[in-house]
């Protein structure tokens, strides 16, 4: 996405949760650029890619916590570090970085009802953005072997698989149960 000002932010939204009706009604805006608070990192967006959670998202049938007002939707993406907010200090200017899934989901349990309301794209803005404020502690570093393309594929895949394994609790895998694992390569 490109932009007419140094200080503006050019973003797509999704109407009011009442007003959704699939792609049709995803719409371009701008706004300023934000700023980060205490412990929160500015990331400059290089790469976004969108996934069927973003679609039914779009439809208003995701079952998990939506945000009711316009969201900036897509739950993955990658970029690079722009700006530290006072107290950050697991990042630096220029660091690769893409998001974890659920922004306060940072351990291996099952999420909780309050961890599971803060997904990106869905519940809270996503990254179909030129800028994004993410808390320091939900990002991950992207290696130097992946481009920010491939990296910006891989939230929402990871979930998938983990979800498949240890989701929600009435359908995790037991023993017994078989697993299909489809290869790419």
């Amino acid at each position: 996405m490109s932009s007419n000002s140094s200080n503006s932010n050019t973003f797509w939204q999704l109407p009011p949760i009442n007003e959704r009706k699939g792609w049709a009604s995803l719409f371009k805006t701008t706004g300023e650029i934000p700023q980060p608070g205490p412990k929160e990192v500015l990331i400059k967006l290089h790469a976004s890619s969108l996934n069927f959670r973003d679609l039914v998202i779009s439809r208003n049938q995701y079952p998990l916590a939506l945000k009711d007002e316009p969201v900036i939707p897509a739950s993955d993406g990658a970029g690079e570090v722009l700006k530290l907010g006072e107290g950050v200090s697991l990042w630096k200017k220029g660091d690769r970085v893409a998001p974890i899934f659920n922004r306060d989901h940072l351990y291996s349990h099952t999420p909780n009802q309050q961890e599971a309301a803060t997904g990106f794209g869905g519940a809270i803005d996503g990254f179909l953005t030129q800028y994004a404020i993410v808390p320091e502690t939900a990002l991950v570093s992207i290696p130097d072997y992946l481009s920010f393309e491939e990296a910006a594929t891989l939230t929402c895949a990871a979930v998938t698989a983990w979800n498949g394994l240890y989701g929600i609790a009435s359908e995790t895998l037991r023993p017994g149960q078989t697993v299909l694992v489809q290869g790419t390569g």
